[in-house]
C-alpha cells in the first residue's frame, strides 16, 4: 500500500501490519486543544512529532506519568510560548527536547511548525485544529492555502 489512508491508523480498522505498511506520516503536530481519541495511535505513527507551544500542555496531560511521557516525547516544541505552561517546559527541557521561541506575532504557532519542517515532509497530521475558538479554527484551515504543499490532516473528536 503506498498512498496514506487516514483509516488505517483508527484503532480497529485495520492490522498493525497494514499500518506499517502504510509508513505512517511524516510530521505530527500537537496544538492546544483536547487531543483526540486516536491520538495515540496517530502520534507514534509520525516519523516526527512537534508541540505547537500550548500543544506541549496537551501532550503532557495526556499521559499518566513520566514513563509514559518519556516514551511519547516530541522532537520540537516551537511558538511564541505565550500558554505552555513552565512546569511542562521545564520536564521536556530535561528530557532534552528542543524549544525554539518564536515571538513573531504576524505567524500562528501552527505556521511556526510548518515552516520549520523540512520540504520533504510532506504528509502531516495535526492535532487539535478544530473544536476549539472559532477564529483559531479558522486561522488553522488557512493553513491549507498557505501551504498547498502539504497533504494535511486535522484530526479532532468532532470529525
Amino acid at each position: 500500500m503506498s498512498a496514506i489512508d487516514c483509516n488505517l491508523f483508527i484503532p480497529g480498522l485495520c492490522s498493525a501490519s497494514e499500518r506499517e505498511s502504510a509508513g505512517g506520516f511524516d510530521a505530527a503536530i500537537a496544538l492546544n486543544f483536547k487531543l483526540p481519541a486516536q491520538f495515540d495511535t496517530l502520534w507514534r505513527a509520525a516519523r516526527y512529532r512537534v508541540c505547537a507551544d500550548g500543544g506541549a500542555n496537551q501532550l503532557y496531560d495526556a499521559f499518566p506519568d513520566d514513563a509514559a511521557r518519556r516514551r511519547n516525547m516530541p522532537n520540537a516544541i516551537v511558538g511564541d510560548l505565550d500558554s505552555a505552561r513552565p512546569d511542562v517546559l521545564a520536564f521536556f527541557e530535561a528530557e532534552g527536547v528542543p524549544i525554539e521561541h518564536d515571538s513573531d506575532q504576524d505567524t500562528t504557532d501552527i505556521m511556526k511548525c510548518i515552516q520549520r519542517l523540512p520540504a520533504d515532509m510532506a504528509t502531516l497530521v495535526v492535532f487539535g485544529a478544530l473544536g476549539g475558538n472559532f477564529s483559531q479554527e479558522i486561522a488553522n484551515v488557512n493553513v491549507f492555502f498557505l501551504y498547498p504543499q502539504r497533504r494535511m490532516f486535522f484530526v479532532s473528536d468532532f470529525n
